[in-house]
């Protein structure tokens, strides 16, 4: 998921449902889509760590 939709998922509440069904509707949206954003800022810390390991073991043997 992209910044962009993440925040599309955020204006949704400056849209004010109407009903509680619609307000939980949307509440969960943006719940999910933090959710993604914190599972894709994961995924990259994951990748930027295990570069640095690989970086740090081939200059060390170095």
């Amino acid at each position: 998921m992209k910044i962009s939709t993440s925040l599309s998922l955020v204006s949704e509440l400056v849209m004010a449902p109407q009903t509680h069904s619609e307000r939980i509707t949307a509440l969960e949206s943006q719940i999910t889509g933090v959710m993604t954003a914190i599972d894709e800022i994961r995924s990259v810390a994951t990748r930027s760590e295990q570069t640095l390991l690989e970086a740090t073991a081939k200059n060390d043997k170095n």
